[in-house]
């Protein structure tokens, strides 16, 4: 097959890809099809890794690969329609582990893969529904290796947005793993380099807050809940808890790259962006813990 050619069905199976199961094709990825811009929205994510592009390849569509920074147990076949699961809570009951159901959509070795994705439980009508993630693989010469993640298929609605919203911070999650994945210290040793612990503490914004919360405010407290929830599931929160106080105070133990990121962390929670609790970060270290 001639350079060409070969160029036009690359272009053709990635485009199918960033259509399937929604007819259209998302803005800035149709290249100089002129496709119409019909896609709201596109989640758009990526890092630069210093790894050959075979190691690189593996690491997201081996079963072992994906283990190694994605999820503690997962279930991959590269071919279409094979199964990409990813367990982030495996003893869960079955239906409730991870991203049950998603399947390899399409692929050309090397350069690029995509597949299906669902919602965490926290939305259990969206979890019914597939998104799509597009992953392109750049080789930049020098060692690097540059993945591009391109996440789409989004419904409209508040519980979509949230939805974009988890994942916006969930593909920062999942990426810095796979950065630290190739660092050097990594690479030497043959593992992921472990995260660094912090804890960040939340007092009501005002005293009486346990006795007289809005409808409003328990609503964000809610969602606060579900924030955690998936930072559990995502295995970046250790515990977390509250002091039975009538001016209590929470306890999040975590886990993060670095200060930075604990801060956006604590920030990103929803009853602290709304101004209803105050946080703030510590380094923390668990010394014993039971099982």
């Amino acid at each position: 097959m001639s350079t060409g050619v070969l160029g036009m069905a690359r272009t053709g199976l990635i485009l199918w890809t960033l259509g399937v199961g929604l007819n259209r094709v998302p803005a800035g990825l149709a290249g100089e099809s002129g496709a119409e811009n019909t896609e709201p929205r596109i989640l758009r994510k990526e890092v630069t890794v210093t790894a050959s592009p075979q190691e690189v390849w593996l690491a997201w569509t081996t079963t072992d690969g994906a283990k190694s920074f994605f999820a503690p147990e997962a279930h991959i076949e590269l071919r279409v329609g094979g199964p990409y699961e990813l367990y982030f809570n495996p003893s869960a009951p079955e239906g409730q582990r991870g991203s049950e159901g998603c399947r390899v959509l399409s692929f050309l070795p090397g350069e690029m893969l995509s597949f299906s994705w669902n919602a965490p439980l926290k939305f259990p009508e969206i979890r019914k529904e597939r998104t799509c993630v597009v992953l392109r693989f750049e080789h930049l010469g020098d060692g690097r290796v540059r993945v591009k993640v391109y996440h789409h298929g989004w419904g409209e609605g508040a519980q979509w947005d949230q939805v974009y919203a988890y994942f916006d911070r969930a593909w920062d999650l999942v990426l810095g793993r796979f950065g630290q994945r190739f660092s050097p210290a990594a690479t030497e040793a043959g593992t992921p380099k472990e995260r660094l612990q912090f804890a960040y503490y939340l007092r009501p914004a005002r005293e009486t807050f346990v006795q007289d919360a809005t409808e409003e405010e328990n609503r964000i407290v809610g969602e606060h809940f579900q924030y955690l929830t998936g930072l559990l599931n995502e295995r970046c929160v250790v515990m977390a808890g509250r002091t039975l106080e009538d001016y209590p105070v929470g306890i999040v133990v975590f886990e993060a790259d670095d200060t930075e990121a604990a801060e956006k962390i604590m920030r990103d929670d929803p009853a602290v962006a709304a101004g209803i609790f105050k946080g703030e970060v510590h380094p923390f270290r668990v010394a014993l813990i039971r099982e």
